[in-house]
């Protein structure tokens, strides 16, 4: 079911302030388009409308997610509420014969107790058997340094994947002029390891947010006309002045 509203936040207005009332009421326009599913003609907007149009769109794609997230959490908890209500009522009706069955069960339980007490005293003694001759290996093998060593750089480049998968989630859902990357290179993660040892999450994630919506890093300046690429932005510089949003 689609979203019937959407909300604007009061910390939005310092990006809209120096438009004119006409410029606004053509970026709303635009807005109010998009949200009915019509075409709307993004290289007809001014360069300023334009991202404020691109900013704006993306909150509203994110909250409409988050509102989805929540909706599909609140049907499933009816659908395990309804559940147990009857597996209470199945487990309600056969109280009877359970009471019934008391006597037999504790009988057998008697049974079974011996047989359980030998196995795990059996079990026991596996698992002390078992555990010393572990203790008998003193020190690592080769082999074993060097699994070790895989293992550490499959999750390596398993992070950097995920942070080259975050940036393509933005690049399409921002609408950016960047394009999105394809190879993790021996250069890049070597790159991005640096970026992630300099910055923690939360703070990578802002700086690749702003420079989705920065107009230099999507060459819409006198100074840069055409758009950056993901390469120049892992360079510790770069990246801290998009963190810090002087791009």
């Amino acid at each position: 079911m689609k979203k019937e509203s959407f909300i604007l936040y009061a910390n939005q207005y310092a990006a809209l302030e120096r438009l004119t009332d006409g410029q606004l009421g053509a970026l709303f326009r635009a807005i109010y388009r998009w949200l009915n599913g019509d075409a709307v003609k993004t290289e007809m907007l001014e360069p300023q409308l334009f991202v404020a149009y691109k900013f704006l769109t993306l909150q509203i794609e994110i909250n409409n997610e988050k509102y989805l997230q929540s909706k599909q959490r609140r049907e499933a908890g009816k659908k395990e509420t309804q559940g147990k209500r009857s597996v209470n009522a199945v487990n309600n009706s056969s109280s009877a014969l359970t009471r019934a069955c008391v006597n037999v069960n504790e009988n057998v339980n008697a049974n079974e107790n011996v047989n359980v007490n030998e196995n795990e005293n059996e079990n026991v003694n596996e698992n002390v058997s078992l555990f010393a001759n572990k203790q008998t290996t003193t020190g690592e093998t080769p082999a074993d340094t060097d699994t070790k060593t895989e293992e550490k750089e499959d999750e390596i480049r398993n992070k950097c994947m995920n942070f080259m998968k975050y940036w393509n989630q933005c690049v399409k859902k921002s609408g950016t002029r960047m394009s999105q990357v394809r190879a993790l290179t021996p250069p890049r993660v070597e790159a991005i390891r640096e970026i992630m040892r300099v910055f923690p999450p939360e703070q990578a994630a802002q700086a690749i947010n702003n420079a989705m919506r920065s107009p230099f890093c999507n060459g819409e300046t006198r100074l840069r006309p055409k758009p950056v690429d993901f390469d120049w932005l892992l360079k510790v510089k770069n990246f801290t002045l998009a963190l810090e949003g002087s791009l």
